[in-house]
């Protein structure tokens, strides 16, 4: 039903004065309007809307709220029993995408959503002070505390009057939306014949293409083309067709890169046959002429053996960088490397033993002393195997057992010229003893195994002389690497001590281990476990210095001494600073000491500590322990 913009500004404030009631004009209906049957689009949004009254009627209701929230928690929980509903941690990877992914839009709905409502609020009140405008200066009668409320017959028709311009945003969205689909459409029909017509003429491309083209050269084809109009018998034009293929099946093997390959064939096409009956002219256009004319001339028989020198050069130095006095192999089980150059290849790492320039004087005298000239520096360097590699600094190995490594070094030395099979201190002891894990056999009280010994090889003389290294103290009392020589006869006297020490030393070492590790893992209430070393001295640095300070050594350090303390239950780990550089008994009981007095507090009724040192701990450091702790005190010594 309509009205005129008179009767509809009179609705809007009458209710605001004391006039009497407006009579409106009624718009003449030019025809009965038919009632359009709703969409499914309306009946959702008619059920939607019905659902917001529906809940907001129980929200202004705090029972009914209450008992609301309550059924969809108990709803919740037996989803969630079911198995129905999933806690984040519960999801697969590719199920918390899509949730995340569907947070995200539901953000992104909602936060437009607001700023939507926010624009029509806005649009709401501006149409709502216009109102009050037209009503005061229509009327006259209304208040100023009227004035400033409006009535409900005034928001009806902002909100009217809001609902009609959403509706028209809504067609203009509709009618671009058509418009865009409309011009897509049209898009893609203008491809379709631009596509229809590139593919009309690439077939004609092809076909102009084919006609232009040579005709086929293959065997049929020319004995077609030489005998054609006449009547082959089956057999014979096989046997053309034959001559044919074979023909060019000659011509290919001849242009083969391999010279055994051209060697067989132009062999086989100057034997004597093709000689007797003069068919030498038809292989003019497969063969070279000058060839085929040296080996009709040549009857010794073909030269198959041809092997590349350069090949076999390279071949050597690999082998010469592979050997185990120019690189060793690392002991680590995973020290690989991984070519991908020629496919993946992987090989153990091996490292140099030295410089190169170095290995390549060896190398060149090596090669003088067979008369063989050898390869370039350049060629040398390039030659060696990705996996022969220079060894890094953060590679190195440090803090090692002086006992184990000097034993090691005689095991390497006496392998190096064949005198033994064995190339590790394990494997000799695993062939002197029954069993290189049994505490018997290693100190030399196994009925079985306590006479036997090490395999020598009766090959090498005893006058040979033997090369190997040792670390001992020179005259300075300083610790280095010495080269030592000496003949095999002695120094196999020399082995075989080293290997009952060795015995005893590897003996200690996994018996202290096994127990500390037991006593460690089986500690009773009221007893603790400290494991502690020191670290090396770190240098301090400024971020600038002076010359004398960068040179001059006046650099300070300082001593960290690090450890780990173990309960019954728990660990902890610990670290102490100090600028004395000590290492002494004294300084370690400095150390100690604030270790002791952080912890104690924490642990009430300690009875026993268990200290686990190192080596070069010393015994002076026990008189110091001893004092503070008396009988409730036990150190190991790894």
């Amino acid at each position: 039903m309509r009205y005129s913009l008179r009767a509809r500004t009179k609705l809007l404030t009458h209710e605001d004065t004391n006039d009497p009631p407006l009579k409106l004009k009624k718009k003449p209906e030019k025809g009965r309007k038919k009632i359009k049957k709703q969409t499914k689009r309306e009946r959702l949004s008619k059920k939607m809307l019905a659902q917001k009254l529906r809940r907001a009627k129980i929200k202004l209701d705090p029972k009914l709220h209450e008992a609301q929230k309550m059924q969809e928690r108990e709803r919740w929980k037996r989803r969630r029993a079911a198995g129905k509903v999933k806690l984040i941690h519960d999801m697969t990877p590719r199920e918390k995408r899509i949730v995340r992914m569907r947070r995200k839009i539901s953000a992104r709905k909602h936060s437009a959503k607001q700023l939507r409502t926010a624009s029509e609020m806005t649009l709401s009140v501006q149409q709502v002070a216009t109102a009050e405008v037209v009503s005061s200066v229509v009327f006259q009668g209304p208040s100023l505390a009227e004035q400033q409320t409006p009535s409900i017959s005034c928001y009806c028709a902002i909100n009217k009057n809001t609902k009609n311009i959403k509706r028209a945003n809504q067609k203009n969205a509709l009618r671009k939306k058509k418009k865009n689909i409309s011009k897509t459409y049209q898009r893609c029909v203008t491809l379709e014949k631009k596509f229809t017509n590139l593919q009309r003429t690439h077939w004609r491309l092809l076909k102009t293409q084919k006609k232009s083209e040579p005709l086929s050269d293959s065997p049929p084809s020319r004995i077609n083309r030489e005998f054609k109009g006449r009547q082959l018998d089956p057999i014979t034009k096989k046997r053309l067709i034959f001559g044919e293929v074979l023909k060019d099946q000659i011509a290919e093997s001849a242009n083969n890169k391999s010279t055994k390959t051209k060697q067989a064939f132009y062999k086989l096409l100057s034997g004597k046959v093709i000689k007797k009956y003069r068919m030498l002219h038809m292989t003019k256009n497969m063969l070279s002429r000058p060839l085929l004319q040296k080996y009709m001339k040549n009857d010794d028989g073909l030269n198959y053996t041809r092997v590349s020198k350069i090949k076999v050069r390279h071949t050597e130095v690999k082998e010469f960088y592979a050997r185990d006095d120019i690189s060793s192999k690392c002991p680590d089980k995973k020290a690989y490397v991984i070519s991908y150059k020629n496919g993946k290849m992987k090989k153990r790492k091996r490292i140099l033993q030295g410089k190169l320039t170095d290995l390549y004087s060896k190398y060149s005298s090596e090669c003088s002393q067979k008369n063989v000239k050898p390869l370039s520096y350049t060629v040398f360097c390039r030659l060696k195997p990705f996996f022969v590699v220079h060894q890094k600094a953060s590679e190195r190995d440090t803090c090692l057992c002086k006992y184990c490594e000097n034993f090691t070094m005689k095991v390497e030395a006496l392998h190096r010229i064949s005198v033994i099979r064995e190339s590790t201190p394990y494997k000799v002891m695993s062939a002197v003893t029954c069993n290189a894990q049994n505490d018997d056999c290693l100190i030399r009280k196994c009925v079985s195994c306590k006479d036997k010994s090490i395999d020598f090889s009766t090959e090498v003389s005893n006058e040979t002389i033997v090369k190997y290294s040792e670390w001992d103290k020179n005259v300075d009392k300083k610790t280095v690497k010495v080269d030592k020589s000496s003949d095999l006869l002695m120094f196999k006297s020399i082995f075989l001590d080293s290997l009952i020490t060795y015995q005893h030393h590897y003996f200690k070492q996994k018996h202290q281990h096994e127990v500390l590790k037991n006593k460690r893992e089986n500690l009773a209430d009221g007893e603790i476990y400290i494991h502690c070393d020191f670290s090396e001295n770190y240098g301090c640095k400024y971020t600038k210095e002076i010359q004398p300070m960068y040179y001059g050594g006046n650099r300070e350090e300082i001593s960290i001494h690090t450890g780990v303390l173990y309960t019954k239950n728990k660990s902890y780990a610990f670290c102490t600073l100090s600028r004395n550089g000590r290492h002494d008994a004294p300084a370690i009981w400095a150390h100690l000491l604030k270790v002791f007095k952080h912890f104690m507090p924490k642990f009430c009724g300690i009875s026993k500590v268990h200290i686990q040192r190192l080596r070069h701990y010393g015994d002076s450091v026990e008189p110091f322990l001893s004092r503070r702790f008396g009988d409730n005190l036990e150190t190991g010594r790894r």
